[in-house]
């Protein structure tokens, strides 16, 4: 038996709230003395709470009254915080959400999820008396009538509002930063562009409203003067960030989906009756007078960028994710704090300027995955993943904290020791309890399989360009060698790619959100093969 770890921790003035799995917990803050716990409701509550599913997304509103929570089963929940009174939990999401925040007068709540849009929802539930339709611009139903603000082609990662909630920040699993205005998305102010790889973390720092920090799968963080999409500042980090990387991806298995099956392009595939009856036949070398374009040909089901690897050669190589991004001021200067998802340390570094274009990188490590991390004033809370096995740390079990306190002076980061009431209840009290089932389905690490794009459809490409550079004369030689069905494969292949290149992952970012509907059905049948549907 081991604990659920704490996934988020909000400290305010008079209590501190933290998720565990699919719980909350209100403590005080000065004296770590629980005040509420949904660990402690009524058996047929807790229940409930603990069939939702573990808490995917949490958000406290500015005044730190109210928490908004969305679970494995994608209800929207808004709680009171010092009771954990359920005001509503009525309003189901459309797609898996992947991040939650309140509008400054926390009568608003934005919801981003995997299929790329974001939309808002009053604090307060409007009942639905009639089935929401489909509008031109939306790429889904929204079962609790949300409103649409934007939506992007591809799993929209991070979001973010300005200071002045006039404008939001978008980012997305292909390199894109969008700047709209808020509440009418529809109108874009510029774009953040230059990102090698995916976005998964945005941050403004209160210190500098107009600059915008991100980071992702690149071995940069990049600061932007947003508002006109200037890129400022590069921060190398990978070479310091790498070797503390302690998780790396687990195999994916043949049919798994990053998105859960909810992203653009997501593929549902169905078993054509008669599959697998076919005799298999002994492979024949190609004739030579046999024409390569009406050979029988033997076509692979399609695969998409979507697909999942099924790679076991070699060790798993290490993914750089920037997890989250935050900032400090300390004296007279501002540092920027960020983590990366699986690795054991957190990094920070002062804003480059003219003067300092390349800052020094401080690093503070804890020989356990850190899961999140918390900034009040000049102090940071930090979550740990104290179950982590053994066998990959120094540390003893006993010896392990789930929640560890820093305090950031003199350009460095120092460990606050001592009684300290918050952290030792956290730390002991108040651990719940987690079977290894139940632990294992919060999948802490599943950004590192979901957001970096897939190395085996590349590999595809490359093959076939291969096989297009041969010469003519030298074509016809090589073929004799191949057998009927690997040219088969060869020319599937050429054909998959160059419809998956005209699919929406191909199209350049535009200036308006309105996407033409694409066809309900496409469809491709061989005999005794699978048949493929893909959703729009």
């Amino acid at each position: 038996m081991t604990a659920y770890p704490y996934t988020h921790l909000f400290q305010g003035q008079f209590l501190t709230v933290v998720t565990c799995g699919p719980h909350i917990q209100v403590l005080d803050t000065a004296t770590g003395a629980l005040r509420a716990s949904t660990a402690n409701l009524p058996e047929g509550c807790t229940n409930a709470v603990i069939k939702s599913g573990p808490i995917l997304c949490a958000r406290l509103d500015d005044s730190f009254d109210y928490l908004a929570t969305s679970a494995e089963d994608k209800k929207l929940k808004i709680w009171k915080v010092s009771t954990l009174q359920l005001l509503s939990e009525s309003r189901e999401l459309p797609k898996r959400p992947t991040a939650i925040q309140f509008t400054s007068d926390a009568q608003t709540l934005l919801v981003s999820d995997k299929f790329g849009d974001i939309f808002s929802y009053p604090f307060t539930p409007v009942p639905v008396t009639e089935k929401p339709k489909k509008d031109a611009l939306s790429s889904h139903e929204n079962p609790s009538g949300g409103e649409l603000i934007l939506g992007h082609t591809s799993f929209l990662t991070d979001f973010c509002l300005s200071n002045d909630c006039q404008f939001i920040i978008t980012a997305d699993r292909d390199e894109h930063i969008r700047v709209s205005w808020y509440p009418q998305g529809y109108v874009i102010e510029s774009f953040c562009l230059g990102h090698k790889k995916f976005v998964s973390a945005l941050h403004i720092p209160p210190s500098s409203p107009i600059q915008l920090i991100s980071g992702g799968g690149d071995p940069v963080l990049k600061i932007w003067d947003w508002k006109s999409g200037r890129l400022q500042y590069e921060i190398p980090i990978v070479d310091l960030v790498e070797p503390f990387i302690k998780m790396t991806p687990p195999k994916r298995k043949k049919g798994e989906d990053d998105n859960d099956g909810e992203g653009r392009g997501s593929t549902k595939r169905r078993k054509k009756k008669g599959k697998g009856k076919a005799k298999s036949k002994e492979l024949e070398p190609l004739a030579e007078d046999e024409d390569i374009d009406e050979m029988p040909e033997e076509i692979p089901e399609p695969r998409d960028s979507a697909e999942p690897l099924n790679i076991d050669e070699g060790p798993p190589e290490k993914v750089l994710v920037i997890g989250q991004l935050g900032s400090l001021q300390n004296g007279s200067k501002a540092y920027i704090i960020w983590r990366a998802v699986g690795a054991s340390a957190i990094f920070a570094c002062s804003f480059p300027g003219s003067d300092n274009p390349s800052p020094r990188i401080i690093t503070f490590d804890f020989g356990t995955p850190v899961l999140n991390f918390s900034i009040v004033d000049a102090h940071i809370y930090v979550t740990l993943d104290a179950s982590w096995p053994e066998q990959h740390t120094s540390l003893s079990r006993d010896n392990r904290d789930w929640v560890r306190l820093l305090r950031f002076e003199s350009d460095r980061f120092a460990e606050v020791t001592g009684a300290i009431p918050l952290l030792d209840a956290l730390n002991s009290t108040h651990l719940l309890s987690a079977t290894t089932e139940e632990r294992s389905k919060l999948d802490l690490y599943s950004d590192l399989t979901a957001l970096p794009k897939r190395a085996d459809f590349e590999s595809n490409l490359v093959e076939q360009e291969a096989f297009e550079a041969l010469p003519e004369e030298d074509t016809a030689s090589t073929d004799k060698a191949k057998s009927k069905k690997a040219l088969g494969r060869l020319k599937s292949k050429k054909a998959v790619a160059k419809v998956m290149a005209s699919g929406p992952t191909a199209i350049p970012p535009t200036h308006g959100d309105a996407m033409e509907p694409g066809p309900k059905r496409v469809k491709q049948r061989g005999e005794g093969e699978e048949e493929m549907e893909t959703d729009p």
